[in-house]
């Protein structure tokens, strides 16, 4: 049987300037020779994949919410809210989809994050002679930028939906604005969205940001110690 592969393009670029680190630096040439056999292209391929979906991710979460908007301005919504009664969308598949790429969205950034720490724990062992433990580097990823709320909250989030929990879709009421806010609980017992239950959107949106920056600030300091290494 045949198979035909896709080509596409992650146009994200995360790892070609430490490629072009490691070929500038003779010193690494004869430690070269595991890259495309080895885990690090591995890695390198996941980092840009991820990086390049992560958006279409959001933008797919924000789209959907964007349709669940339109029945909220209906008037037996405010009923259900004065009653204390859970709503129910007729526009199962918009919520449905809501949860489940929020969902990707959480394991996907922790997947990209341990793909980051990894490459950086396999790069230093390959072209450095330098042994790190897993732990060591998943917190230089988590402090490389300085900012590291956005990894515990990662690291709680995606623990949770893994291994014991969901998610379960709500929304923010404020009387002074039309556009209610959503949020998510993980714990499925109606009226609870204490701290380790709720999940709202700027957590979201700070998970992201973070790692981003991190995976930015990753590459300019591999590429520094490719180019800078000597022996």
């Amino acid at each position: 049987m045949a198979i035909l592969e896709i080509n596409y393009r992650a146009r994200v670029g995360w790892a070609h300037p430490i490629r072009r680190a490691i070929d500038g630096n003779p010193i690494l040439a004869a430690r070269d020779k595991s890259w495309r056999k080895g885990a690090l292209s591995d890695l390198a391929f996941a980092i840009e994949t991820r990086l390049m979906y992560l958006p279409q991710i959001i933008t797919f979460i924000d789209d959907n919410i964007g349709e669940l908007r339109q029945e909220l301005i209906r008037p037996h919504v405010q009923l259900h809210l004065n009653r204390g009664a859970a709503f129910t969308f007729t526009n199962a598949r918009a919520t449905h989809r809501v949860l489940f790429a929020t969902t990707a969205f959480v394991t996907e950034s922790r997947s990209c994050f341990e793909n980051l720490a990894g490459f950086y724990q396999l790069f230093l062992e390959t072209y450095c002679d330098r042994t790190i433990t897993k732990r060591q580097s998943y917190n230089v990823v988590s402090r490389c930028t300085g900012k590291y709320a956005w990894s515990s909250a990662l690291r709680r989030i995606r623990g949770d939906l893994i291994h014991s929990r969901s998610l379960f879709l709500a929304y923010e009421v404020n009387a002074s604005v039309t556009a209610w806010t959503p949020i998510f609980s993980m714990n499925w017992r109606p009226g609870h969205f204490g701290k380790n239950d709720r999940i709202d959107l700027p957590t979201l949106a700070g998970i992201w940001e973070g790692l981003y920056a991190a995976a930015s600030a990753m590459s300019r300091k591999i590429v520094n110690i490719a180019a800078t290494r000597r022996r």
